[in-house]
């Protein structure tokens, strides 16, 4: 009976926060995977870029889209054995003026993609191309609204049972980004 109670909680929470995401709007969505707790649960939310026709990971389309904000919400905790999870999307903000985009994609040796992986990037030029994200469960952090500039540094950080990180075109621990 706990647990039912619980899962109903949970399920009520995870579609309450996705509402809330939508009335926000996508500009007040971090992309990639964040964490926080409320009310004895954990909140785990995925978001990621994808465009309308867009059927794979922003990091697998020909030209990722930013139409739309794909959303995963997963509720756990308390007596739940599994968590409860919503999906939906939430309305994208086309950028203005001349922009850039880009992807970073964190995968294992056999280029399966890792979650939970930090994506950080410095440009010393474009102080406002600077990020820090965390991946979702696609491996993938798209960038759609960057400064064009050749001196975005971007780095991969973190481990996974001893497995290193590989992007798909490693050249160091930070690597040049054009944009």
């Amino acid at each position: 009976v706990r647990e039912n109670e619980d899962r109903v909680l949970a399920a009520n929470l995870a579609r309450s926060e996705l509402e809330q995401a939508r009335i926000d709007g996508a500009e007040s969505i971090p992309v990639g995977l964040s964490e926080r707790e409320a009310s004895e649960f954990t909140i785990r939310t995925s978001a990621n870029w994808v465009g309308v026709d867009q059927q794979v990971s922003a990091c697998d389309a020909i030209t990722p889209g930013q139409d739309f904000l794909r959303v995963s919400i997963e509720v756990s905790g308390r007596t739940l054995r599994s968590p409860q999870r919503v999906d939906g999307v939430v309305p994208g903000v086309a950028p203005g003026g001349e922009v850039g985009a880009m992807t970073v994609f964190a995968g294992d040796p056999l280029a399966q993609p890792l979650s939970d992986v930090t994506i950080t990037g410095i440009d010393a030029f474009h102080p406002e191309n600077a990020f820090q994200l965390v991946t979702g469960s696609d491996g993938c952090v798209f960038l759609p609204a960057l400064t064009p500039s050749g001196s975005l540094r971007v780095s991969v950080q973190g481990n996974a049972d001893g497995r290193s990180y590989i992007t798909r075109t490693p050249e160091a621990a930070f690597q040049q980004a054009q944009i």
